[in-house]
């Protein structure tokens, strides 16, 4: 096996409410919920809709530059 190195950057990922639209879900104050996945509690900045989700938003995803 041989190393190989590859470009990659940061991209931003926001998750935007199903309900208003308008708003974006936040994480709650790094509350996690001993499920399986574990879950992450949000709420809309605009409209205070609450949702769970598998990770935290905003969140940072890596993407190959090629």
């Amino acid at each position: 096996m041989a190393e190989e190195r590859f470009g990659i950057k940061p991209v931003g990922v926001r998750m935007r409410c199903e309900l208003c639209v308008a708003g974006e879900m936040l994480s709650k104050d790094g509350i996690v919920l001993t499920t399986m996945p574990p879950l992450y509690p949000h709420c809309c900045n605009q409209c205070g809709h609450k949702k769970n989700f598998r990770e935290r938003y905003p969140t940072i995803r890596w993407v190959s530059d090629e």
